[in-house]
């Protein structure tokens, strides 16, 4: 997992270990280059709707040295699919509270 700041918001470019790994049970993390804070990626079953900015599926909590996302797993397996839906694209993206979130996934590519 790679997590860089843009004009945008957050981008978390993924790959096919990622993937691998979560399906071993892990949680990723990576150090987002812009403030040096540590991002930890959790795949949860269900995520209760906070309300707000967030897409359904997708919640972030942050404080002075971490920021803690969490995606259902219907939205991982979507994201990470090998042969990817015109809708989706290996894409994902939401408004947080903290900024736009965009996850982007590049199988063997990257």
């Amino acid at each position: 997992m790679k997590v860089t700041y843009s004009e945008t918001g957050m981008v978390i470019d993924l790959n096919k270990k990622d993937k691998e790994s979560v399906e071993k049970g892990n949680k990723l993390e990576a150090i987002l280059d812009k403030d040096r804070k540590k991002v930890i990626l959790s795949i949860k079953e269900k995520i209760k709707r906070n309300g707000g900015f967030e897409e359904g599926g997708f919640h972030i909590r942050g404080n002075k040295t971490t920021y803690k996302i969490y995606l259902e797993k219907r939205i991982w397996d979507r994201l990470t699919d090998p042969i990817p839906k015109e809708d989706w694209n290996n894409y994902f993206g939401s408004r947080s509270a903290c900024d736009r979130i965009e996850f982007l996934y590049w199988g063997d590519n990257i």
